[in-house]
């Protein structure tokens, strides 16, 4: 009768062991496995998010020479000097004479705080109206980031000698970090 009473207590435990034990033990167990879905999910918006940055970065890589560009065209800290030798050079180059440039503004653009737009005016003569223009077209074409904000053309006739003259006058914008 002792080896049943001794049963029936191990039966009786057992029970009480898969009743009140068991479900606890899977109920963390459900959680642990909950807790292990939202970290894979995680991982996975990381990993996704890495693989776009991968992604952006293999992109640019395309557009080096276009960045190359727009670092030539935006200098650092365009000097007053280096400018009039630029312009100089294009009015050289288009067959027209640079009679004068004005004074250089140098304001804060936008809402940028490093980023600065320069604005001054200019004047030069050429004996045609083509050589004027191509002289306009070649500053707005140029590598460096010239805006022509405005721009004139007019015809000079001298009364003594009798020729003709195109004057150009301009106002012009750069930009500089």
């Amino acid at each position: 009768m002792n080896n049943i009473k001794k049963s029936i207590i191990f039966y009786f435990l057992s029970i009480l062991v898969i009743v009140f034990l068991i479900p606890i033990v899977y109920k963390d167990f459900l959680v642990a496995k909950e807790n292990l879905r939202v970290e894979q999910e995680r991982l996975d918006q990381q990993n996704a998010y890495f693989e776009g940055i991968r992604k952006s970065e293999e992109d640019l890589e395309d557009y080096t020479s276009s960045l190359t560009k727009v670092e030539t065209a935006i200098p650092d800290n365009p000097s007053v000097p280096s400018i009039i030798r630029y312009v100089e050079a294009i009015a050289r180059n288009s067959g027209v004479i640079l009679y004068d440039i004005g004074a250089f503004e140098t304001i804060p653009f936008g809402n940028h705080p490093k980023l600065q737009e320069t604005t001054f005016g200019i004047q030069v003569d050429g004996l045609s109206y083509i050589e004027v223009k191509r002289f306009f077209d070649e500053v707005e074409a140029s590598a460096k980031a010239f805006l022509i904000e405005e721009a004139t053309i007019n015809r000079k006739e001298d009364e003594e000698s009798g020729s003709v003259r195109f004057e150009g006058l301009a106002i012009i914008k750069t930009y500089s970090y």
